[in-house]
């Protein structure tokens, strides 16, 4: 038996063509704002509060408690990038 295709909905479920047409009217096409947002996203930053790129870093997100317990911290990944296993040294 095929499953019946789902209709694709070309507006919002329960805002009207009117209150679209006047938040297009006020704001404008923000289908290129979207895109900047979706490839800011991917990249792993964001703007901060002064409308300024930033990338996104773990000491933003975390306790600084939580980082050193966990090893994240940048002296741990200094460490982790010239650290040689035993058997080679």
């Amino acid at each position: 038996k095929r499953r019946p295709k789902k209709k694709i909905l070309r507006q919002a479920p329960g805002v009207s063509s009117s209150a679209l047409q006047e938040a297009h009217d006020i704001f404008g096409d923000v289908d290129e704002l979207l895109l900047l947002r979706k490839q800011g996203l991917k990249k792993g930053g964001g703007y901060d509060d002064s409308g300024d790129w930033r990338e996104k870093r773990l000491e933003d997100e975390f306790e600084p408690s939580v980082i050193k317990e966990k090893y994240l911290s940048e002296k741990d990944n200094q460490i982790r990038d010239k650290d040689m296993p035993e058997r080679i040294q």
